[in-house]
């Protein structure tokens, strides 16, 4: 439903010394829990007027079934790449579900992976399906399969 976009923001802070900088930093953290604790109402606004208006509820309804879909296609798809081209079992991509995914790849090839090809993941090989899509999917399973052989 749009909701992430509601809070936007950057906060850059300069520290004269490293103490200065911890204390900052624990401070911001505890402001931070405090925002996430306690969300804008507005979004949930957003949410009881499509929840509560059969059509926008049916609408938003396939809009979900689409975009599950897309994200079980780029799972697939990811999948069959690699399942041809990389070296081990890949079967645990069909077996996951959601936006996310486990690639069971080892922290170094996922450091080369961003350092040298810009793909990006958490340290543990959790990547994004959700950030998949027809024009990048191949690049990444290609880039996946370089780091692992070595190349």
């Amino acid at each position: 439903m749009g909701l992430y976009g509601e809070r936007v923001g950057c906060l850059v802070l300069a520290t004269a010394t490293e103490h200065a900088a911890t204390n900052s930093q624990s401070l911001l953290e505890s402001l931070q829990r405090s925002e996430i604790s306690n969300p804008p109402a507005f979004g949930a606004h957003i949410a009881a007027g499509i929840l509560g208006h059969e059509v926008l509820r049916a609408a938003w309804f396939e809009d979900l079934k689409t975009m599950s879909a897309r994200i079980q296609a780029m799972r697939r798809e990811l999948y069959h790449h690699l399942a041809r081209n990389a070296p081990g079992s890949w079967d645990h991509l069909l077996r996951q579900t959601g936006m996310f995914g486990f690639l069971g790849l080892p922290p170094s090839a996922v450091k080369t992976l961003k350092e040298k090809h810009h793909i990006y993941m958490a340290s543990n090989s959790r990547i994004s399906m959700a950030g998949l899509n027809p024009e990048n999917v191949e690049y990444v399973a290609r880039c996946i399969v370089e780091v692992l052989q070595g190349v």
